[in-house]
């Protein structure tokens, strides 16, 4: 099943769009609303769609673009808010090739980049050693100084009453999406270096191809490589 994947600007978004992204959310998680929905899209800047052979939105991920100053200097990157794919697409490795295109183009322009996100659980994780040598948290390493404090700043300029800088973990009021489906449990923290070590090998070897696809093929990923250093660093 082929997927089309392609990057717009939230503006260029149609209601008829932004009511089938709703819509998936809608199927597969609970405590969905279309209001919080609307006004989490509002604050994006761009959405990665992507759309079946008959055109239709079977997922999607919204980005907003981030700088700020810390300390005299500024601080650059991108935030991934809701992120979907249709459960008959699951495997697909369209989404990576199309946002690693995104990503690059954007990381080029700048001598340090980050990706922010947040994550409700553990198997977001298993895309960061994939596309990252520089992520944080880690059970490799703990967070550098430098780093945990714009940790603190992008995370408390997007959640100023719910993010808690002592523990780095957004702490929400009202209830969030769930997805009942997909929710495996949460391994102990004696196993959890040891399940995260199984998924950073496991899922390498697919989204490998995905992001050497990305970088080789034409497109604004591809003008990344040559002689400008990048350093490049996810924090969730």
């Amino acid at each position: 099943m082929q997927l089309d994947g392609r990057v717009i600007q939230r503006s260029d978004l149609n209601g008829n769009q932004i009511h089938s992204m709703f819509s998936l959310m809608n199927e597969f998680y609970d405590n969905v609303s279309m209001d919080v929905f609307r006004k989490d899209l509002d604050d994006k800047d761009y959405c990665l769609l992507l759309h079946n052979e008959a055109g239709d939105i079977v997922g999607f991920t919204t980005q907003k673009i981030m700088s700020f100053e810390l300390r005299g200097a500024p601080v650059h990157g991108v935030f991934s808010g809701d992120t979907i794919i249709h459960r008959d697409y699951w495997g697909s490795l369209e989404m990576y090739v199309v946002f690693a295109r995104f990503f690059f183009a954007l990381a080029k322009e700048y001598p340090c980049f980050y990706w922010f996100l947040i994550s409700k659980g553990y198997k977001t994780y298993r895309m960061l050693p994939v596309f990252f040598k520089e992520f944080y948290p880690s059970y490799k390493q703990a967070v550098p100084p430098h780093l945990k404090a714009i940790m603190d700043a992008y995370a408390s300029l997007l959640y100023p009453e719910e993010y808690n800088p002592k523990t780095g973990v957004i702490e929400y009021s009202t209830a969030l999406p769930t997805s009942p489906e997909r929710n495996f449990g949460t391994p102990t923290s004696g196993s959890l270096s040891k399940r995260i070590r199984t998924i950073e090998r496991v899922t390498t070897s697919s989204v490998w191809r995905a992001w050497t696809r990305a970088v080789s093929s034409p497109g604004p990923a591809r003008s990344f490589s040559g002689s400008r250093t990048c350093r490049l660093v996810a924090i969730w």
